[in-house]
């Protein structure tokens, strides 16, 4: 805390194409920390014990023929069978939390030690626009589409849930290369938009454009920080 101004984490959730990474970078652009899970995911499917440990559970074929884990085969696997979704969630997701937290806990020190920096040199009353930067910077959204999912919401001070039609997650996943069946298959798996915005602090749509989706990030940053 600095001068009462509270250091947020915040979780980024949401469903399959409803726009989650479009909205993490839109908080970056106002000011804001970011973590995005889907990178820190990318990064461990390069290590090898994680290619091993792959393929030991779902096979040879779930590492390309280059070497890389074929994500498109884990994503067919996974969104067709239960089982094998439940094991990859186990497997992965404690690592992927673990560097969250990691991460998390770099903010937070990095966070305070700047706050402590400003607090000595700007005794008294600070102009308007350093409060403003001192709060985008104590700001931190970490995007995790799983969040509710794995049960990890206690880890942030507020969740915000990007939302959009049915229609509108089949439409993006289709431009994507997603057939019908296998996109409502996606759906299925996952909590629906629905039960995740009841739960949610915020909310923000995407449904209508860029401008609109703009608009509702806006205005959620500056409720969270200011």
């Amino acid at each position: 805390c600095f001068e009462g101004i509270e250091m947020k984490i915040i979780g980024l959730t949401g469903g399959i194409a409803t726009g989650k990474s479009s909205v993490l970078k839109m908080f970056r652009k106002l000011g804001a920390k970011t973590i995005d899970a889907d990178e820190i995911v990318r990064k461990l499917y390069s290590k090898e014990s994680v290619k091993e440990m792959l393929a030991f559970n779902f096979g040879g074929n779930a590492i390309s023929g280059n070497g890389n884990v074929d994500r498109k085969f884990l994503a067919k696997k996974i969104f067709s069978d239960r089982k094998s979704r439940l094991l990859l969630n186990a497997l992965v997701h404690p690592l992927v939390n673990a560097e969250i937290r990691k991460r998390i806990d770099t903010f937070r020190k990095e966070a305070a030690r700047k706050a402590g920096g400003k607090s000595k040199s700007k005794k008294g009353a600070a102009k308007k626009s350093t409060r403003k930067k001192i709060k985008n910077k104590s700001l931190l959204v970490v995007e995790v589409p799983l969040l509710y999912e794995s049960g990890n919401q206690k880890m942030y001070d507020k969740v915000v849930v990007v939302g959009s039609t049915r229609k509108k997650q089949i439409e993006r996943m289709g431009k994507q290369g997603v057939v019908r069946k296998d996109a409502e298959k996606r759906l299925a798996a996952q909590m629906s938009i629905g039960k995740k915005i009841k739960k949610a602090d915020f909310v923000i749509y995407n449904n209508a454009g860029r401008k609109e989706l703009e608009t509702g990030v806006k205005k959620v940053f500056e409720e969270l920080v200011f």
